[in-house]
């Protein structure tokens, strides 16, 4: 039997076999039958043997044998393809001819029910297609039931869409839930989110303060911005002061001693006003010479052969003239050296008195030179009275003499009042006594307002330094002329 209720919808619960046989006498030996259910593969399932006992009947007589076999379990005709009925027969007597058992009439029956899970898959858990049969009714019932459902992707689609528009760009309303979820997180992510231009103007703002004029702290960063720009722009910047001062040192270095090439300038700028400012002046050197040759030939201009006014010596002269030279040059001689090296009165009271000091001293000094020649003129006296050629001699000796001592004194005296000429011309400042007593008168000129709020104004300091520079000039002088005695 091979696929006989297919799709008939019945169950297998059992079979009834029967048959006629013969297996006594001349006709005995083995007889088994064989009865074997097999699944669509051909794989047994059920097997059941029987064996058909010899001498069962008399010799030459047919004997009957049937049986009833149950399933314990009814099984389906789909899951059972085939039933198979074998018989098998041996001669255990080894006669020649046909002499074994013998078996005819054979009947094999099915015992059969309607099969409950054909017609309804879901009739037991055990039914074979209740698992899917379960399935498609639940898929029927709603799509979402299982992945596997027919629809369910399209039934899923839709149930998070109804849940959120942001499910899928698939959904209803995603485009309108999508800008709106993004205008949420960040307003500027388009222009059509609200609140747009708010966002915007803060998110400038905090970038850059000057972005506009409503921005907080605008004032501020626009303050900071031109101090960085120009320190100069504002008293109330925080560089003002340095910015001011380096500004001016560039206009000139002697604005203010703390300009980086004060000390140069102050220097460049006496030196070119006065070159004895200072000996490290240029053109120190020669200015000295020149003052020196000046003030001697002011004083006497028998000093140097250059000075105007200079008379050439005699070189022979008489008795009688070398007697009226010696009277001249020895008797009077304290008072014309008193004269000649008599320092010159400033307008600067401290100065005369420092003057005045070091004449006292020269003078004190010159003494002992000048009356020296008193001496030697009794000397020559006594000799011209005892001999009129001791006389001769003694006089020629004492005009060379007194030639000699002159010129060394005139020398010597020279010198000093060069030294004295050029303390007092380096003490004095031409025209500053006029500078002292200038004044302006006080008038109603500008209306009085505070034109640099909250700013200290610093003295001028070369202003200053020039207008002291007299007696600094007059100081330094008196500190250099004891080095010079």
């Amino acid at each position: 039997m091979s696929n006989v209720f297919d799709n008939t919808g019945v169950r297998v619960y059992g079979y009834e076999l029967s048959a006629h046989f013969m297996n006594s006498g001349y006709s005995r030996g083995t007889l088994g039958l064989t009865v074997t259910g097999r699944d669509a593969a051909g794989f047994p399932l059920q097997k059941d043997s029987y064996n058909i006992p010899s001498g069962n009947t008399a010799n030459g007589e047919w004997g009957y044998f049937s049986t009833t076999r149950p399933y314990s379990s009814p099984t389906g005709i789909n899951f059972m393809q085939s039933m198979t009925v074998t018989a098998t027969g041996k001669d255990d007597r080894y006669w020649a001819g046909y002499y074994g058992p013998q078996l005819r009439d054979v009947s094999f029956r099915i015992r059969y029910v309607a099969d409950e899970c054909k017609a309804n898959p879901l009739y037991s858990l055990s039914c074979p297609g209740y698992e899917q049969a379960y399935l498609i009714t639940q898929c029927n019932i709603n799509s979402l039931y299982s992945p596997s459902c027919a629809g369910y992707q399209q039934a899923y689609t839709n149930q998070q869409c109804s849940f959120n528009p942001l499910y899928s760009p698939t959904c209803p309303g995603y485009q309108n839930s999508y800008l709106n979820q993004q205008c949420s997180v960040n307003p500027l992510y388009n222009t059509a989110c609200t609140g747009y231009a708010e966002a915007l103007l803060a998110q400038q703002c905090s970038i850059n303060p000057l972005y506009n004029t409503s921005c907080p702290g605008y004032a501020q960063a626009l303050f900071t911005k031109t101090c960085n720009d120009n320190q100069l722009s504002s008293p109330k910047c925080p560089l003002y002061e340095a910015a001011y001062l380096d500004q001016q040192c560039k206009v000139s270095q002697l604005f203010s001693t703390a300009c980086p090439l004060y000390q140069k300038a102050f220097f460049d700028q006496q030196c070119a006003m006065n070159p004895l400012y200072n000996a490290a002046c240029p053109g120190y050197a020669e200015a000295f010479r020149s003052k020196q040759i000046a003030d001697a030939c002011l004083t006497n201009p028998q000093s140097s052969p250059t000075c105007k006014g200079y008379v050439a010596p005699q070189q022979s002269v008489s008795t009688a003239t070398v007697t009226t030279m010696i009277s001249s040059v020895i008797l009077p001689g304290q008072d014309a050296i008193k004269s000649i090296t008599q320092p010159q009165v400033t307008s600067d009271p401290i100065v005369n008195q420092v003057i005045q000091a070091d004449g006292v001293k020269q003078e004190q000094s010159q003494q002992p030179q000048v009356q020296q020649p008193s001496s030697q003129r009794s000397g020559q006296q006594s000799t011209q009275r005892t001999s009129g050629g001791q006389e001769q001699r003694a006089s020629s000796r004492t005009v060379q003499d007194a030639r000699s001592r002159t010129q060394q004194a005139a020398r010597r005296d020279a010198q000093q009042v060069q030294q004295d000429t050029a303390i007092s011309s380096m003490a004095e400042v031409p025209g500053f006594s006029n500078y002292e007593q200038a004044k302006l008168p006080d008038v109603p000129f500008y209306k009085v307002e505070d034109i640099y709020k909250r700013v200290a104004i610093t003295d001028n300091a070369r202003a200053l330094r020039q207008l002291n520079q007299r007696s600094d000039r007059i100081h330094k002088e008196m500190v250099d002329e004891q080095y010079r005695k």
